[in-house]
């Protein structure tokens, strides 16, 4: 049996924001604090692996 997994992405977004065109600008700001964080741990885990390798 192939199990399929499916990321789900919850948008939380109140009826207000979308009323008042807030949701874009909040959505672009939670994608870039997303982005963020990627890079930041992936170069935590090299930095991690360098340090673990030079040892």
């Amino acid at each position: 049996m192939v199990l399929e997994q499916y990321q789900i992405i919850l948008v939380n977004l109140t009826p207000a924001d979308v009323f008042y065109g807030r949701d874009q600008k909040i959505l672009k700001k939670r994608r870039k604090i997303k982005l963020d964080t990627i890079k930041t741990r992936k170069n935590e885990y090299i930095n991690k692996k360098l340090n673990l390798s030079a040892q």
